[in-house]
């Protein structure tokens, strides 16, 4: 098996609107045609609050269906909630998902 990938939100719709610049499309088609991509919860999410026309939503399912989706354990919501509230950020003007992946590694 070759190096997992975990795909940022964006760039899944971007590879989907067909919008990468083609050595990333080429690249994330390869990770994809593999199975070594990955997507956290949070992307999840993020995809499929989106209401787009019902084509549109068949295919973000249908990639979703491709990945496997990374559950967030419940330490390190409870960790990242801590930090928040030290740091004093906003919830409307960042997101979490970056704070949350730091601290999957920590």
């Amino acid at each position: 098996m070759g190096t997992q990938h975990l795909i940022d939100t964006n760039a899944t719709i971007e590879f989907l609107a067909d919008e990468l610049p083609l050595l990333g499309a080429q690249w994330l088609q390869n990770a994809v045609d593999r199975r070594l991509h990955y997507m956290s919860v949070i992307n999840y999410i993020e995809l499929l609050s989106y209401k787009g026309a019902p084509t549109e939503m068949q295919v973000l399912e249908d990639f979703i269906n491709t990945t496997t989706v990374l559950p967030l354990q419940a330490d390190i919501v409870e960790q990242t909630i801590a930090i928040r509230r030290a740091i004093k950020l906003n919830c409307r003007m960042r997101s979490l998902q970056p704070l949350l992946w730091c601290m999957v590694f920590l």
